[in-house]
């Protein structure tokens, strides 16, 4: 057996000891994460921690969780305080990357021509490989 088919039975075997049925997947995320999810990080685009400098106070944007669209006027000191984060420092989270800042996948054809056999989804987009 060749090491591309190899890992293709491996991913497969690991698909379907999650319970995953490769045929027709059941998820609640769609095929194009970055319309739902955060490409930069972890969770939801709605569901984020806000700071509002002028009343020193977090929010937290988003009706997913019980804390959603709700102020939390004790965070604050708790984030300066267990976590030591000085926030009178602002910090900018990273834009979303272009397509053409990636450089282009590096394809093993063998792995490829295995994994068409199967029924696992792939992608060569550049969203789904950063």
């Amino acid at each position: 057996m060749s090491a591309a088919k190899d890992r293709i039975n491996t991913i497969a075997r690991h698909l379907a000891a999650n319970g995953a049925d490769q045929s027709s997947p059941a998820s609640s995320i769609p095929k194009k994460r970055e319309s739902l999810l955060k490409w930069n990080g972890w969770g939801y685009k709605d569901s984020k921690f806000e700071f509002d400098h002028k009343n020193h106070m977090f929010s937290f944007t988003g009706e997913r969780y019980r804390i959603g669209s709700q102020n939390l006027p004790l965070f604050s000191q708790w984030v300066e305080t267990a976590l030591g984060v000085d926030l009178k420092k602002r910090f900018y989270s990273q834009s979303e990357s272009e397509a053409l800042d990636l450089p282009k996948p590096i394809v093993n054809e063998q792995l490829m021509n295995d994994l068409l056999k199967t029924s696992i989804a792939h992608s060569f987009d550049a969203s789904d490989r950063l």
